[in-house]
């Protein structure tokens, strides 16, 4: 029998611990001794990993497994043990466990009891701290999230405000879904994308595709002056379905700019002072710009030097890992 060269050997074993310590629980040793990362010398943590799975289920409903292991490297690292999760009703998280390990191997286990529930209006909040963390311990947690958004599929943020040292989204998608992908802000990371057929008994259809995208050693997003809109630099991909196909119906989500407009004319219409400004804007532009383009970069130019908003315009923040 042919032996296997002793250099594809090592590598084997080595790409198998790199998956294997990604398991809940199976922390390396390097990971436990780490004291700092090179590429952001100054970092609070660091995000070993953070991981989503999204599934389709026979209940055309989805399932959101979420996995993330963290690195604490000074003081004001810790507060990153502080986990808020939100969500709406009626989306229901179980299957919470979370933990710390310190260097020496010790291990601090969350308990149920220190899981809480608290409502902000018409979104809902799981919180608990993991226990025992000191500087030097790795943290980890997972959850699963279910919910009925098939729509629009919940935002994955690849980017954060600490170095990210790998950051993957997957979805299942059965036979028969259409989704819309777009990546935000992606060419601000190292963003690799893959698929293969998998077979998940959660899953609507025995013909799934799962659909992959991976971004490693991602510098931090940080705030800088003058900056505005902080949440929109982030790199991220959004979801949202596009069609629905099987045996018996076919359903189309997309549509056309008329009705669109139709909808969100009468918005428009309340968040304007009501000058009048706005028609003879459009009107002004119609009529000396031939290209669309031009046009777009006039009205954009304008908004973005005239337009100012209220104090009672809405928002609402965006939490990242």
């Amino acid at each position: 029998m042919r032996s296997i060269p002793h250099f594809l050997l090592t590598l084997f074993i080595l790409l198998s611990a790199h998956l294997y310590c990604q398991e809940f629980g199976e922390i390396s040793e390097e990971e436990l001794q780490m004291t700092s990362v090179e590429e952001d010398p100054d970092a609070d943590v660091v995000i070993l990993f953070d991981k989503a799975n999204i599934i389709i289920t026979k209940r055309f409903g989805l399932e959101i497994e979420h996995h993330t292991r963290i690195k604490i490297l000074t003081e004001a690292g810790k507060s990153w043990a502080d986990i808020n999760i939100p969500y709406i009703d009626p989306e229901e998280i179980e299957d919470i466990e979370a933990h710390s390990v310190l260097p020496n191997g010790q291990i601090f286990e969350l308990d149920d009891d220190n899981i809480f529930e608290e409502n902000i209006k018409s979104i809902r909040m799981t919180k608990f701290a993991i226990p025992g963390v000191e500087v030097g311990s790795v943290i980890e947690y997972k959850y699963s999230l279910f919910s009925e958004g098939l729509f629009s599929l919940k935002p994955w943020y690849f980017q954060s405000t600490e170095f990210t040292r790998l950051s993957e989204v997957s979805v299942l998608i059965p036979t028969g879904f259409r989704y819309a992908i777009i990546i935000n802000n992606g060419t601000n990371i190292n963003l690799t994308k893959s698929n293969k057929k998998v077979y998940d008994i959660r899953s609507l259809s025995n013909n799934v595709i799962k659909y992959s995208w991976t971004g490693r050693d991602i510098m931090p997003l940080k705030e800088e002056p003058f900056m505005t809109a902080f949440e929109d630099y982030f790199a991220l991909a959004l979801f949202q379905l596009v069609s629905y196909q099987n045996s018996y119906i076919k359903l189309s989500f997309k549509r056309p700019w008329e009705e669109i407009s139709k909808f969100y004319s009468p918005l428009l219409d309340t968040l304007s002072s009501g000058t009048g400004k706005q028609d003879s804007l459009t009107v002004r532009f119609d009529s000396t710009e031939s290209k669309p383009l031009d046009k777009a970069k006039k009205i954009f130019n304008f908004v973005r030097s005239e337009i100012e908003t209220e104090e009672n315009n809405l928002w609402i923040p965006v939490q990242t890992p």
